[in-house]
């Protein structure tokens, strides 16, 4: 039984992405390391390490930058020198048939830097030679100039379970899709800080499934509960509001609502309406996105949107999840 950690690290560049790409993509090799270590580290603790790893480097040139030479590294794996071009299937292709033999062997990290895209019909190649193929953890960090010229595709394949995606060192996604999401966990005043979280398990677990199955399913059947609550929620709250005595008792004597009260009240409707068109658009948009033949491969959103994504701070593996 080998654990393997895989760096997938691109370095057949355009000559005008090339000062960008290495500058940032070099960077990424010592996070590699650390988080292998990291969860060396974890599986120590649980009594579970591997009497056996190796670090592979694959890459798409004659040298991996920022990686050459070091100890840690078992092996360097040329996948221009072996097929003779770019192309994201041939990270499988080399692991099938180089590494992974035995039905034990785990891949326990994988990371893949890239400048680059992939079209439809590469990404669903990369689906197809996946399907025997299991990855523990998935970093994926893709690097432009122009954020909108990189996504998903290249890595969209590999997202089976701890999954962390980040542009340009923003993190966007950090999710493990192998859970079943805890549905139970979201309520009514935590919605707006948890929905990012669930629509990346939601994002990254249907990315390569076109149309409906039993998962997606069982998924919608899920969202459309958690909508009814959290309406009831808010309903439960407004009724607490117009049962107010000030409130009630303005009503009563077919007087105005006092000053004070009337402010916090309107103030709380427009509050309360807005979160539940926002349930609403969230859930609808879910719903589409599972249901949906055609998947975008954008970072943020399910669909293409043209505004600029606030930047978040990188952060190291953990297996802690929420």
């Amino acid at each position: 039984m080998v654990d393997y950690y895989i760096y997938a690290w691109d370095c057949s560049i355009s000559p005008e992405h090339s000062d960008h790409y290495l500058t940032n993509g070099v960077n990424t090799f010592a996070h590699f390391k650390r988080d292998k270590e990291n969860i060396k580290k974890e599986q120590l603790a649980a009594g579970k390490l591997s009497a056996v790893s190796k670090t592979v480097v694959l890459h798409w040139n004659k040298e991996s930058h920022g990686a050459t030479g070091d100890e840690s590294v078992s092996e360097y794996f040329n996948l221009v020198w072996k097929w003779s071009g770019r192309k994201s299937e041939w990270i499988i292709r080399a692991l099938k048939d180089y590494y992974i033999k035995g039905a034990n062997d785990k891949i326990k990290l994988l990371y893949i830097v890239t400048d680059g895209t992939l079209s439809n019909k590469g990404v669903k190649t990369c689906v197809e030679l996946n399907k025997d193929m299991h990855y523990e953890t998935v970093v994926f960090h893709a690097f432009d100039q122009d954020p909108e010229k990189i996504d998903l595709s290249v890595a969209a394949s590999f997202f089976q379970s701890r999954c962390i995606a980040c542009r340009n060192y923003d993190l966007h996604h950090i999710i493990d899709i192998s859970l079943k999401y805890d549905y139970d966990k979201i309520n009514i005043e935590n919605f707006a800080a948890r929905k990012h979280q669930l629509q990346s398990y939601i994002k990254l677990k249907y990315i390569n499934k076109l149309g409906l199955d039993n998962d997606g399913l069982h998924e919608i059947n899920k969202l459309k509960k958690l909508e009814d609550r959290l309406n009831r929620e808010l309903l439960s709250k407004r009724m607490k509001y117009t049962s107010q005595a000030a409130y009630l008792n303005a009503i009563t004597k077919m007087s105005p609502i006092p000053i004070a009260g009337s402010i916090e009240i309107w103030n709380f409707y427009c509050s309360s309406y807005k979160l539940t068109e926002e349930v609403e658009e969230f859930v609808a948009a879910s719903l589409e996105y599972i249901k949906s033949h055609q998947k975008y491969y954008v970072f943020d959103g399910y669909k293409p949107d043209p505004k600029v994504d606030k930047p978040v701070e990188n952060v190291q593996i953990s297996t802690a999840t929420s």
